[in-house]
């Protein structure tokens, strides 16, 4: 077995994409640190990666929402991995379902907390690693969604956020590439199909959901490009969707 290179850090690893992804990451032979609020749900998972193999799966509960807890956090995960190949930021809550109307600016400001400064605290605590510790070529990879590009009806907190992360990605790309670290963006236009929102919506064929481990082979396959062919932005649908 040939061990990879330097850890994926998965920020929001104990639901959902994140989780997919720690179990695509690790079935790859990555080293995974896997950061979420709930330790148990994180022990869970590292209890289930280490049916798969014995490469290093560290856990970390943390409120990615504190820059001070976020960094020590990251410092801690150096110490652990010695290398650090790549940072997904998966860590999202949605906060829509106002009309501005009837936002107040506690509302606005927990979304932009939630949405935003989740994934900007861990980009800037991966940064502030030695760089004897990012192993290059390196990836940042944040998620975002239809609401990146556009605000919809009872959909403006969660916008403002979502699409605040999207111009972040974009300095960030125009940074960080010639430094050999591979800044992506992922917008995600549908209805992922993990059991929660199926749970929300029973109405709907299993068609009308976006696979998750489908979504996660693809921001891997991101990860491991090539750097002169690198993607910056991509979108994932499921085809029965209208756009």
């Amino acid at each position: 077995m040939n061990i990879q290179d330097g850890a994926i850090i998965i920020a929001g690893a104990s639901r959902g994409l994140g989780r997919e992804l720690a179990y695509k990451a690790y079935e790859s032979n990555y080293p995974v640190a896997l950061l979420a609020r709930n330790k148990a749900e994180l022990a869970d998972l590292r209890g289930e990666l280490n049916k798969i193999n014995n490469i290093t799966v560290s856990i970390h509960a943390v409120d990615l929402a504190n820059p001070r807890k976020t960094q020590e956090t990251f410092n801690d995960i150096a110490k652990i991995h010695k290398k650090v190949r790549g940072l997904v930021n998966c860590a999202a809550t949605w906060t829509g379902g106002k009309e501005v109307r009837d936002i107040s600016a506690d509302d606005m400001n927990q979304s932009i907390m939630l949405n935003f400064f989740t994934a900007f605290n861990s980009i800037k605590a991966m940064l502030n690693l030695s760089t004897e510790v990012i192993q290059k070529p390196a990836a940042i990879i944040n998620v975002g969604a239809t609401a990146s590009l556009r605000g919809s009806k009872k959909c403006a907190a969660f916008a403002v956020a979502k699409g605040a992360l999207r111009q972040l990605s974009q300095s960030l790309a125009r940074e960080l590439w010639p430094e050999n670290i591979h800044v992506a963006h992922l917008i995600v236009d549908g209805l992922i199909g993990n059991e929660r929102t199926k749970k929300l919506n029973p109405h709907l064929m299993d068609d009308k959901f976006i696979d998750m481990k489908s979504l996660a082979n693809g921001v891997l396959h991101i990860i491991q490009q090539e750097r002169s062919c690198w993607t910056f932005e991509w979108d994932a649908r499921p085809f029965s969707e209208s756009w």
